[in-house]
Parts: structure tokens; sequence; C-alpha cells
């Protein structure tokens, strides 16, 4: 039986060994998000980004 797609939770953690600021402009670069956000073996694709000071909306698909 497939879940409702509303009660599905993925997640998953990381360690960044990097400073502070390296690692927000990551956040804030669509292309370097996508080159080290998904999974090892799994590429990335946002379809949607806003990133401003406070928040962060991006649509990321993994295949």
């Amino acid at each position: 039986m497939m879940l409702e797609r509303s009660r599905r939770k993925d997640i998953a953690s990381r360690i960044v060994k990097a400073p502070p600021h390296a690692v927000y402009e990551a956040f804030m670069n669509p292309k370097a998000l996508v080159a080290w956000l998904p999974p090892e073996g799994m590429e990335g694709r946002i379809d949607a980004f806003d990133a401003r000071e406070g928040s962060i909306e991006c649509n990321i698909y993994a295949r």
C-alpha cells in the first residue's frame, strides 16, 4: 500500500566541513546546491528557486 504523499517524510543528514560563509554561498547558488545536495550516485534538478535572506524555497528533484 502506498502512503499518501502528504504523510511521506524523507530525512537525510550530512556533515559539511566548510566555513559558514561557504555553506551559505552554496545554498544561494542553485548550480552549487544541485551539485552537493543529492545523495551520492544521484543527480539533482531544481525546477523553482527563490532564495532570500532568512529563507530559501526550492523544488529539488533527485534521480
